[in-house]
């Protein structure tokens, strides 16, 4: 009996630094970065009321880097955080005979899920928000020399895989807040979408 209760110790024991193991290979500094494609919204609200003459979406290249630090406490669960910079490149909106580009600096959070582990790769999903400041710039004439600046929270999620020290990811980032520019009784709201594949190098 006694043996026996030795063998099942020691097989959870055996597991549990297993399972640590594992957990902090996953676990380290990551810097990377993604390309893809943003929906980018121009709204134009006069006393309150959207424009909609005025206002369009438009699908446009994006680009962008992140770096920052995952921490897994099991081989399924972590978490990461990290900044992060996205540049959609400027896109041409008719309505307003207009050109915008966007920035958007970000401070974001994930939950981290792995539903497939083995020796040499793994497959998950996170999803997480991220607290940003976005800023549009004009190259047209309308609204020449302008720039429309704001806070802005986007949503984030996606799947992932991961080959070693090699993460790829599919993911999107989903605006729930737009920046905006008041100017009198218009408002002006820029609201980006964006889906991307993205790669990062976990050290």
């Amino acid at each position: 009996m006694k043996i026996i209760k030795y063998l099942v110790v020691s097989g959870l024991i055996s597991v549990t630094l297993s399972n640590v193991a594992l957990a902090e290979e996953k676990s380290g500094v990551f810097a990377g970065g993604h390309v893809g494609i943003v929906a980018l919204g121009w709204s134009i609200y006069n006393n309150g009321t959207k424009n909609k003459d005025l206002s369009q979406h438009v699908a446009t290249f994006n680009a962008g880097l992140q770096a920052g630090y995952q921490k897994f406490f099991s081989p399924m669960l972590g978490v990461r955080g990290y900044l992060s910079y996205d540049l959609s490149v400027n896109a041409k909106f008719s309505k307003v005979n207009n050109r915008f580009g966007f920035h958007n600096f970000a401070l974001n959070a994930d939950a981290l899920v792995n539903f497939i582990n083995s020796d040499s790769w793994t497959l998950g999903a996170f999803i997480g928000f991220g607290l940003a400041y976005g800023i549009t710039v004009d190259s047209g004439n309308k609204f020449k020399n302008e720039k429309y600046n704001g806070f802005n929270i986007p949503i984030n999620l996606g799947v992932a895989t991961t080959f070693g020290s090699h993460k790829v990811e599919i993911g999107g980032k989903i605006q729930t807040l737009a920046a905006k520019f008041t100017r009198g009784n218009t408002k002006l709201a820029t609201n980006p979408h964006t889906i991307y594949v993205g790669y990062s190098y976990i050290f």
